[in-house]
């Protein structure tokens, strides 16, 4: 396991994603064989799925949304290890469920080193996991990040790196925040909604009112305001990077959760580079009451809050990219252009005929890279 002091620092020039969930899952490789340097930064506040059982168990960040980049990344040499990491249970509980975990972590067939590794990890994590825990769904990929985790004595970024080296991913694959806090939800109403799960729409009913405010709050049970700072790693990579993109994908939970850190705003604001954001090509449960106007508003009033008071905003948003195909999550304003001082890029951003209006990888990323500053000198990416 590589220390902080070991850790080779993140390229200038990276095209940098601030980004969460499975929306990008698709488009990730796609952009990392188009481009060698891309930067992934991804939310780590998750409190649903299967990062929500071991954040309970172990108070540790949410890991589910890092193994799922990293699967989407990771080399077709390490297809077999890919698939082993994608491995989820059933739903349900009972001592049947840790059995199968038990079968898979000594029985998978290990014709290979990095296969025999990932079997030991889940060996190791099962050891760790409480009697009680729930496995329901549990996701092999979480359980051995989780261990790599905690016998870093708690550096995420250490076990992301691990983990990514492994896989051997094609771009760098970094958390936001390495720290055990959640999201809360303001609606319009005055009501909260405390923890990611309670507003996506996935495991409950989605927000019957729009979201006024997100914020961070030290946990679900105690939802006191928190702060958490950038590490200067990743603000330097944000202030040289080539291209800042908010992409497609949840609104509040998936893109804004990753500009509430401290810096974050900053170091946005001292990019030189053009910044741009990808409206959403189907309806977002957590977009509610918006249209791309007030999405523009709300991003911009995020990143304001992290400026000196009276901070203009020009500088922290260029472009606002959209499908010109007609499949757009929200509706864009004919005015937004000019009340809020970007341009607007309307671009085919999915496929002729595709009923599901899912982004088209090939076209995002000929969209996105033809908006990035051309890089000054060619770079590999490696997490």
């Amino acid at each position: 396991m590589l220390s902080g002091a070991e850790r080779a620092d993140l390229p200038d020039g990276c095209v940098v994603l601030f980004s969460g969930g499975s929306a990008l899952a698709r488009t990730a490789p796609v952009l990392a064989d188009a481009e060698p340097g891309v930067l992934h930064l991804v939310t780590t506040f998750d409190s649903g799925g299967s990062s929500g059982p071991l954040r309970r168990a172990f108070r540790m960040p949410a890991v589910g949304d890092l193994r799922n980049r990293m699967l989407a990344l990771a080399s077709p040499r390490q297809e077999a290890l890919r698939r082993f990491l994608a491995r989820r249970l059933p739903s349900g509980e009972g001592p049947d469920l840790r059995q199968q975990l038990e079968t898979w972590s000594v029985t998978t067939p290990a014709d290979s080193a990095v296969l025999a590794w990932a079997r030991s990890c889940l060996a190791r994590c099962l050891e760790r996991l409480p009697d009680e825990f729930p496995l329901g769904r549990a996701s092999v990929g979480n359980l051995v990040l989780t261990v790599l985790y905690l016998e870093a004595d708690r550096d995420l970024d250490a076990a992301v790196r691990e983990l990514g080296e492994r896989l051997e991913i094609r771009a760098h694959v970094r958390p936001i925040a390495d720290c055990d806090l959640h999201l809360l939800a303001r609606l319009d109403d005055g009501r909260s909604l405390v923890g990611q799960h309670a507003m996506t729409g996935r495991e409950g009913p989605p927000p019957d009112r729009p979201i006024d405010e997100l914020r961070l709050v030290e946990s679900l049970s105690e939802p006191r305001p928190a702060r958490v700072h950038l590490r200067p790693e990743l603000a330097r990579a944000i202030e040289n990077a080539s291209l800042l993109v908010f992409p497609i994908g949840s609104f509040y939970s998936s893109v804004l959760a990753n500009l509430l850190p401290s810096g974050v705003g900053r170091a946005i604001a001292a990019a030189r580079c053009p910044k741009v954001l990808v409206l959403n090509t189907r309806a977002d449960p957590e977009q509610l009451g918006l249209t791309a106007e007030s999405a523009v508003e709300r991003l911009l009033a995020v990143l304001q809050a992290d400026l000196p008071p009276e901070s203009p905003r020009a500088g922290l948003l260029d472009v606002v990219l959209t499908d010109s195909t007609g499949c757009v999550g929200l509706p864009v304003e004919e005015t937004l252009a000019d009340r809020l001082s970007v341009a607007v890029e309307r671009r085919p951003l999915v496929a002729p005929a595709d009923a599901t209006k899912a982004v088209d990888p090939e076209r995002l990323t000929k969209a996105l890279l033809d908006l990035a500053v051309p890089r000054s000198r060619p770079g590999q990416g490696q997490s």
